[in-house]
């Protein structure tokens, strides 16, 4: 009996984890890409492509709250194997980022401070 309450949780995890991250990555995926494109590629001010990022970021989270709630209630009778096979290449990119991320940021930094203070300098000058 104690076998069988451990499978549920696990199922229970992976049908909760494959309700949440597609969505997060998802989101994350799609703020980066609007901003990405207005105000890169399309030279509108910053501002305005933080703005149009977030309000992309605020929609896509609406509207996956009801996606998830549907995966979830989907998940309820699939195996535990099953969703962590689902699972596995949200987990492979969102570890990938956090590791790119890691990289960048803790490694690869120069001096006291590294990427953080160029991107604080870089944020007083784009909003002075």
């Amino acid at each position: 009996m104690e076998d069988a309450t451990h499978l549920l949780q696990y199922r229970r995890f992976f049908g909760l984890l494959f309700s949440v991250l597609p969505g997060l990555e998802l989101m994350y995926g799609l703020t980066f890409l609007v901003i990405w494109i207005t105000a890169d590629l399309i030279q509108i001010p910053w501002g305005w492509g933080v703005g149009l990022g977030g309000l992309t970021f605020a929609l896509t989270l609406t509207v996956w709250l009801f996606v998830g709630m549907g995966i979830q209630k989907w998940a309820e009778e699939k195996s535990g194997m099953f969703l962590f096979a689902l699972n596995v290449p949200f987990l492979l990119v969102f570890f990938s980022a956090m590791i790119w991320l890691f990289i960048e940021v803790v490694i690869l930094a120069e001096g006291p401070g590294g990427h953080t203070a160029m991107v604080l300098s870089d944020l007083r000058t784009a909003f002075a």
